[in-house]
């Protein structure tokens, strides 16, 4: 059974491009999912993920805020998806409680909602330090690439395009084609 992780790693744009919105962003974010995959905890997720982005992209508040705004709406969605997203919550502030390889067992990352509150865990646990966040994420015996691609994207928007760790950018295909798709995104953004 695909349990959504798809319809959630496609959510993220629309908080960047919405993050002066992100009631907006959570509605395209909603829309998008719904084409394939049109339950709540699907649906919960992608909304509570475009938030998240639109939230992290005004590094004014902390990730703890950003969780929180994230909860919220889920909570409106989907009270299962809220409840996942606040145990990621209370695992990262107590790292010295819940090991990572305790908290993983429970959020495998197989369905939207448990990809995404994996995804906020690794998230929170290092917010200013993508390598990190994204080297916890795979260290999961779940869906890894749905996690890391979650927490990248927390990051990422939290920090900016400065915070990707330069060894890795050596190693990406068809750079300069991303580099302009970036550039044309950002323009974008800046006149809608």
């Amino acid at each position: 059974m695909d349990g959504g992780c798809g319809s959630v790693m496609r959510a993220h744009p629309f908080g960047l491009l919405y993050f002066q919105n992100p009631t907006k962003a959570a509605f395209y974010s909603r829309l998008q999912s719904t084409i394939t995959h049109a339950a709540p905890i699907a649906i919960a997720a992608c909304e509570s993920f475009a938030i998240g982005i639109a939230h992290a992209m005004n590094s004014t508040i902390s990730p703890q805020q950003i969780a929180r705004s994230m909860i919220d709406r889920a909570q409106v969605t989907d009270p299962s998806t809220a409840q996942l997203l606040e145990q990621a919550l209370m695992y990262a502030q107590n790292p010295e409680k819940y090991d990572s390889t305790v908290v993983f067992k429970q959020l495998l990352g197989w369905a939207a909602h448990e990809a995404l509150a994996a995804g906020l865990y690794c998230f929170l646990r290092y917010p200013y330090d993508m390598k990190r966040a994204i080297t916890l994420a795979v260290i999961t015996p779940g869906d890894s690439d749905s996690i890391a691609t979650i927490a990248g994207a927390l990051v990422g928007a939290y920090n900016g395009q400065g915070c990707l760790p330069g060894d890795w950018l050596e190693y990406i295909e068809n750079k300069e084609e991303i580099e302009n798709l970036i550039e044309q995104f950002s323009t974008y953004c800046v006149v809608h």
